[in-house]
């Protein structure tokens, strides 16, 4: 006898319901996961868009950048219609500005003014507006082709010239103060407050002879051994400063009477740029010793012979190291092809009338010494700059230096001089430093506003 067991129609319709409350559940979690990732995705590519903006809008300030700095002689934007603009439309006053149209849709207008404050009075400020084509579903909301519907950014950037000779001494790597009775300090040429006739006086001395590795060597060191910095040490944020028993680094009250590192004076920030130097754009007379005097040529002065006598402002190449003289009231830029170790440069005049001479070095190794000096006492009115190309920088001298030195790529030695001390005046930014000998070194704090042979950088960044 089989026993059979019948479903009732109550229960069929119970497992059919809960089958079509599961349906549901599974659907409308399916439809939640599905807007979900709509909506994901719709905000990753908005995402894209807003920062492919914002990599256009940033292309303008390089555009901006790359003229500011092609017509850097002056800060004065009114001069600058003299020269080419390269596609840079001239607004007065004091406006210039170019639109760009780039691929796929994007686009850039840029301007340049220096009218933005009182606080940046002949300081440029850029502002770009870059803007890209918004994507199709955007545009497709409201009703319009997409590129009706562009993401766009606006930046403001002011602008300051960098400064090349903001420290005492500056390095890439490793300074090494091996010498004996070594020192830093600092005096102001601007002032007789701190200076005598603009040079050097102990009595009136700063404590702002500042000396700095930067972060771009991970294990860059500044070895102050037994010296004496009145001011501060700057290393990045991987470097390491030593001191010897008798080594000291402070203010003067605290150089003068304590060993060791003040508080507050080891800043472990520093993550500056040291460009190469790129030689002016210009035209480069060639010279030596048989072209006319004060053009190159050979001649005497004051009873002194000189192989290049320079009366006349230019630029000058010349492929030897022979003895040079620079006459008052001119400016020469020299390009030197050969290593460098001139007997003497002499650099004539005081005061107003001082001549400038500018040497660009692209032989391997360069030579200073003692005899090498400017009539003025200001070391802006003698200047070293090698070239990726000069790899070593050399001081010979038993005596005092004075002058700016700025070869990135070179390592720096001074040795000589036995037990006598010698005073180096200026400011040097090099690859490494190392000494053998009792130098002390004063920095003139006015190279802090020196902006010649410099480059615009942006000085605030402010997105509207």
């Amino acid at each position: 006898m089989k026993i059979q067991i019948k479903k009732s129609a109550r229960a069929a319709g119970n497992v059919l319901l809960a089958c079509l409350i599961v349906a549901l559940v599974v659907g409308i979690a399916l439809a939640a996961v599905l807007t979900l990732a709509e909506v994901r995705s719709k905000g990753v590519a908005r995402s894209q868009y807003w920062n492919g903006s914002m990599v256009i809008t940033e292309a303008g300030v390089e555009d901006a950048l790359q003229f500011l700095n092609r017509n850097n002689g002056t800060p004065d934007l009114t001069d600058w219609t003299n020269a080419p603009l390269e596609g840079w439309n001239f607004i007065a006053p004091n406006v210039y500005t170019i639109s760009r149209d780039m691929d796929n849709g994007a686009h850039y207008d840029v301007y340049i003014t220096n009218t933005w404050s009182s606080a940046f009075i002949n300081s440029p400020v850029i502002r770009s507006v870059g803007s890209v084509p918004g994507p199709k579903w955007l545009a497709a909301a409201a009703g319009v082709n997409n590129l009706a519907t562009r993401i766009t950014r606006t930046v403001v950037i002011g602008t300051a010239l960098d400064k090349k000779f903001p420290v005492a001494m500056a390095a890439l790597g490793t300074i090494d103060f091996k010498g004996q009775n070594v020192s830093t300090d600092s005096y102001d040429s601007r002032t007789n407050m701190f200076s005598t006739n603009s040079r050097y006086d102990p009595a009136k001395r700063k404590a702002g002879g500042d000396i700095a590795t930067n972060n771009s060597i991970s294990n860059a060191w500044l070895n102050v051994a037994n010296g004496n910095v009145a001011g501060n040490v700057y290393t990045g944020p991987f470097g390491n400063v030593n001191l010897n028993n008798n080594g000291t680094v402070g203010d003067l009250n605290w150089v003068a009477t304590s060993t060791g590192l003040q508080a507050g004076h080891w800043k472990n920030d520093m993550n500056v740029e040291f460009p190469d130097v790129q030689l002016p754009a210009a035209s480069w007379a060639t010279v030596s010793s048989t072209s006319p005097q004060g053009l190159g040529g050979a001649g005497t002065i004051n009873g002194t012979s000189y192989d290049h006598v320079f009366t006349t402002s230019g630029y000058y190449t010349v492929a030897d190291d022979k003895t040079i003289y620079v006459g008052t009231n001119v400016t020469v830029k020299l390009l030197v092809t050969v290593d460098f170790s001139p007997n003497y440069i002499r650099v004539a005049g005081d005061g107003t009338t001082a001549g400038q001479l500018w040497v660009y070095m692209t032989g391997g190794t360069a030579t200073f010494g003692t005899d090498d000096m400017t009539e003025s006492g200001l070391a802006k009115n003698l200047r070293f700059y090698g070239l990726p190309s000069c790899t070593s920088l050399n001081y010979k001298g038993n005596g005092d230096f004075t002058g700016l030195i700025y070869a990135p790529s070179a390592d720096f030695h001074l040795a000589g001089g036995g037990s006598s001390d010698m005073d180096f005046s200026g400011s040097s930014v090099t690859k490494v430093v190392q000494m053998n000998g009792h130098y002390h070194f004063h920095y003139d704090e006015s190279l802090r506003d020196l902006t010649d042979d410099t480059s615009y950088k942006p000085a605030f960044w402010l997105e509207l």
